[in-house]
């Protein structure tokens, strides 16, 4: 299941840089790698958004530097989750919005993005998000509406012909790595 416990995991983390930056540490990787880094919220509350605390150099060499600095974030979460989770850098949750998903778990059509699949909890609780939610749901005049054609196969159900996806949380869920220099 997907856990909704990033909010706190951040906070914690936050404290913990705090901390740490006032020893100057040596990480892991080439010498020119960003020394720490930077824990952001994100709009899924089960997302962590990370960033190095500086640029990496302009050289293709400074490429080696993303991977360390990528298992120093990963070891750094690690050490705030719960007892069986995992701490998961895929780029969606594949179960999303079908049934169950989430712990803790919630019901759908919240005030928030009044989607059928999704609860309003799945959204961070830090107030930029829901409102970023709410105010384009009020400007559109209606819900997001994503439809995207199903891959059908053998173990395809008989008139399914698309994958509905209708809140924001199904795009701004998404993860990604990207490397900026």
């Amino acid at each position: 299941k997907l856990s909704l416990n990033g909010a706190e995991i951040l906070q914690k983390l936050e404290v913990a840089e705090a901390e740490a930056e006032k020893e100057a540490e040596e990480k892991a990787g080439c010498g020119t790698c960003p020394p720490s880094v930077i824990f952001h919220p994100e709009y899924g509350r089960f997302m962590i958004e990370t960033t190095p605390s500086g640029p990496y150099g302009g050289y293709t060499r400074d490429l080696r530097c993303v991977e360390a600095n990528m298992r120093v974030r990963r070891e750094k979460i690690k050490k705030f989750t719960k007892p069986g989770e995992i701490y998961s850098t895929m780029t969606t949750y594949p179960l999303m919005g079908d049934g169950d998903f989430a712990t803790p778990s919630y019901k759908p059509n919240g005030p928030v993005a009044k989607s059928q699949y999704v609860p309003d909890e799945l959204i961070n609780p830090h107030p930029r998000f829901a409102t970023l939610t709410e105010n384009i749901r009020t400007r559109r005049g209606s819900k997001v509406d994503i439809r995207v054609p199903l891959f059908k196969d053998k173990n395809t159900k008989k008139g399914e012909s698309q994958i509905h996806m209708d809140a924001m949380a199904f795009g701004m869920g998404c993860c990604c790595l990207q490397v900026t220099f």
